[in-house]
């Protein structure tokens, strides 16, 4: 083989002269043709991954192994060509055969750390004849990159109304496949999705919240970024009770629920006067605090909201009508035919009417007898709760009846109260005041033992007056 004098790369497959020294095939005739084995030739890996390319070669002798990426030559034998430090390369041996032992050589070529500029196609070329051309292995690397997702405006402000586009960039290897999430449930009606985009047309509050853009791929892993859209709407004023009753506190709460972006400025009103009070106030919620409550305190108030788009106002009442009526009965008693109905009331001034409403219970369609029961002006009168009762009549024995109550002052009527039932027994029951139980008798209790007196003290004490209402 004639020297070459300076350092030359001619055919590389062929031959190698660094600094005067030769590397190549010599062109002599080989007892055995090389052959390379077969080995695995589809890599598909993640990138960081380690790469490790084998190249299995039987009577190899003095041929000359050259690695190739892309058609660019990597090393030659273990002449190392490219500059990457990332490249390693290296031989080692081993015997097969049963009988007549064969020398293989294992050429690897490992690449540590992969990225995408590593993938592609690799050759392992044995160059062991000048005239002929070099036996080849073929490999193919895939390299794969996980997702990654990024929103193009992590908040995006509209009106109601507006259509909005939400868009993420991607990246990946194979192209991540995109999906879009409503955090708060299905997606809008209104939604189109365009490949990493998302369109909704005529938003309204409803649509307001976080969407999520993820992508996945063949890697396994996936990746997602937020947006939040916030839509833009006037204040909404509402109230969860129209009118407050004074309670058997000294103060009174008044409550306005309020709804608005941005974030609307709540402020109350009496009269047109802005009120300069204690408040209690959070992003949807304002509470009004009337720590004193006297007669110059009823009536009405209003809850003002404004923002930049927009205003609103709805009004409470603060009212002195009774309210809180509860029967505090127990659901049996002893007589058959009588009942005494017991209840009580907060009022911030004196109850002139109470309303009884009665009827059978398990009677489909029963009708409600109404009784009216007047009150005696009290002679002083203090803000609390108040108990009264009030002995039901002319029942019927072994049958169950509905009941409720609702009293007025004069300032209004309360709400009517929770149904109560009660059942009234087959018989008439006495006390035995020589033991400790109650015996039936065929004689009314109310006869007996003093009671006759109770009633009499009743009926001074009430001076009622009954009027039945059908």
């Amino acid at each position: 083989m004639k020297r070459i004098s300076k350092t030359i790369i001619v055919q590389a497959s062929l031959l190698i002269c660094v600094g005067g020294i030769t590397f190549g095939s010599s062109g002599a005739n080989h007892a055995v043709e090389p052959e390379i084995l077969a080995s695995e030739t589809n890599i598909t890996l993640v990138r960081e991954a380690s790469l490790t390319l084998v190249c299995n070669i039987k009577h190899r002798g003095e041929s000359t192994v050259v690695w190739k990426h892309n058609g660019n030559v990597l090393f030659v034998g273990s002449i190392r060509i490219r500059k990457d430090d990332n490249m390693s390369w290296k031989k080692s041996l081993m015997v097969v055969g049963q009988n007549n032992h064969v020398t293989v050589e294992a050429h690897e070529l490992t690449v540590d750390h992969v990225d995408v500029q590593y993938a592609g196609n690799y050759t392992c070329e044995v160059d062991w004849k000048q005239d002929l051309d070099p036996l080849k292995k073929f490999y193919t690397v895939r390299v794969l990159v996980p997702p990654m997702v990024k929103a193009v405006m992590s908040t995006i402000q509209a009106e109601e109304g507006e259509s909005i586009v939400m868009e993420c960039i991607t990246q990946g290897e194979p192209e991540p496949r995109i999906y879009w999430i409503y955090e708060n449930g299905p997606l809008p009606s209104s939604a189109m999705i365009n490949g990493s985009s998302l369109s909704l047309r005529g938003v309204t509050r409803q649509n307001a919240g976080t969407y999520v853009c993820m992508g996945d791929n063949l890697t396994g892993m996936t990746a997602k970024d937020t947006i939040h859209l916030q839509v833009q709407f006037p204040p909404i004023v509402s109230v969860p009770n129209p009118v407050v009753v004074k309670g058997e506190t000294r103060s009174a709460q008044l409550a306005c629920r309020v709804l608005g972006v941005p974030t609307p400025e709540v402020t109350w009103y009496r009269q047109n006067t802005l009120l300069d009070r204690d408040t209690s106030t959070n992003s949807t919620h304002s509470v009004l605090i009337i720590s004193e409550v006297g007669l110059r305190d009823l009536g009405n108030y209003t809850c003002f909201a404004v923002n930049s788009m927009g205003r609103a106002e709805n009004n409470v009442q603060l009212s002195g009508r009774p309210g809180g009526v509860r029967i505090i009965s127990l659901p049996e008693q002893l007589s058959s035919t009588r009942y005494n109905l017991s209840w009580t009331v907060n009022s911030f001034a004196p109850v002139t009417n109470t309303y009884i409403a009665k009827k059978m219970a398990d009677i489909y369609k029963a009708e409600w007898k109404i009784f009216k029961f007047q009150h005696p002006t009290p002679n002083y009168f203090v803000n609390r709760d108040f108990q009264y009762n009030f002995p039901l009549s002319n029942l019927e024995p072994n049958t169950r009846y509905e009941v409720k109550v609702k009293c007025v002052n004069e300032y209004g009527e309360s709400e009517y109260s929770q149904k109560h039932i009660f059942k009234t027994p087959i018989h008439d029951y006495i006390l035995d005041f020589g033991s400790d139980s109650w015996k039936m008798r065929g004689e009314k209790w109310w006869l007996r033992s003093g009671a006759a007196s109770y009633l009499q003290m009743m009926n001074q004490l009430f001076s009622f007056l009954i009027l039945v209402l059908v």
